[in-house]
């Protein structure tokens, strides 16, 4: 089991392709990518490196984050957070996204399994 980031190559604003990579990168674990989108394709995340703010949203049609299972907790490897790398699941649940936004803004989740 590995919590490091994995050395991959990151390429910024191609998210899908960095969690693609990561996820070759740790074939060995219990990985996911988990895409998260919305009916609108403008889901709101709090703490991404773009903002210059970590007060403000940045907005996305989309968004790729990897899901690691690890022996008691999960963890979201998200290659654009502020947040550290990998952060538990609860952690980046709780400082990534906001229910008292607009419900446009909302997001919703499908993994890759």
């Amino acid at each position: 089991m590995s919590l490091s980031i994995p050395t991959t190559i990151y390429t910024p604003y191609y998210c899908e392709e960095n969690v693609y990579l990561a996820c070759e990168a740790m074939a060995s674990e219990d990985v996911s990518a988990v895409f998260i989108s919305n009916h609108e394709k403008t889901v709101a995340l709090w703490n991404q490196k773009l903002s210059q703010d970590p007060q403000f949203p940045v907005f996305w049609d989309y968004h790729c984050v990897l899901l690691f299972r690890g022996p008691e907790q999960f963890y979201i490897y998200d290659l654009d957070t502020r947040l550290p790398c990998p952060c538990p699941l609860k952690d980046y649940l709780n400082q990534t996204f906001r229910q008292d936004i607009p419900e446009s803004f909302h997001r919703f989740a499908r993994s890759s399994r």
